[in-house]
């Protein structure tokens, strides 16, 4: 009898706008601030936005609304939303980049010497606020955190650029599962099959682009690419 463990089922999910969603797909919907309703399947993300837009969103009926920046200034309305709401419908935004690594001169720990030591024990991402600015505030802590106050899943938008980056990814989908969804980060050439096979993603929300033409995607799919349907 084999032993070997079935490879996990990766879920994709799509970047869309309000006019673009079709009933029932499951798609990921950048609040705009305009006054139409969103689809009923979808999941809008507030980058700046807080409680009040998001209630009026759940109300609407939309699956859920995931608060980004107004849960990095004030938790507490996260807490909230997730005891009326109830937590599956609350979710993380969080958009990420490298956190830069500094060096000091320790002259504390030792008497007799001197040397310089990182500012991080490990390569980690750090939350951005919605204009792109950094806030020092680590990925894997603040997802964790907000998890214990209610929110059900996180979205991280991230450029993954290197081994670095792949580890980092691959030690949030051990801790969290299939509770955190990636993206790639608006401009970034995502390898996403990389993002897979060592980052160990399992949710993926890609932009159309992407869905129809990307070849590790159109893998997934199970949909052959230009270069096998040529052969074909």
């Amino acid at each position: 009898m084999s032993t070997e463990t079935p490879a996990p089922r990766i879920i994709l999910a799509r970047w869309a706008t309000h006019s673009a969603a079709e009933p029932g797909e499951l798609v990921f919907i950048p609040e705009s601030g305009g006054a139409a309703p969103q689809p009923a399947d979808a999941c809008v993300i507030l980058p700046a936005q807080g409680a009040e837009r998001a209630r009026a969103l759940l109300a609407q009926g939309v699956r859920q609304v995931l608060l980004g920046e107004a849960a990095l200034l004030d938790s507490a309305q996260l807490d909230q939303l997730a005891r009326e709401f109830g937590p599956a419908r609350i979710g993380l935004y969080v958009p990420s980049k490298r956190m830069q690594v500094s060096w000091s001169m320790d002259v504390v720990s030792n008497a007799d010497f001197r040397f310089v030591t990182p500012s991080l024990c490990e390569p980690s991402w750090e939350v951005l606020r919605a204009d792109g600015s950094r806030t020092g505030t680590i990925v894997d802590w603040w997802i964790g955190a907000m998890f214990d106050l209610g929110a059900s899943s996180a979205l991280v938008r991230v450029d993954l650029e290197d081994d670095n980056d792949l580890n980092i990814c691959a030690r949030l989908t051990e801790r969290f599962g299939d509770r955190l969804w990636l993206a790639a980060a608006e401009g970034a050439a995502p390898a996403f099959d990389q993002w897979v096979e060592y980052g160990k993603a399992m949710r993926l929300v890609v932009s159309d682009e992407q869905y129809q033409e990307n070849p590790a995607i159109l893998a997934l799919r199970g949909v052959p690419g230009p270069d096998q349907q040529q052969v074909a």
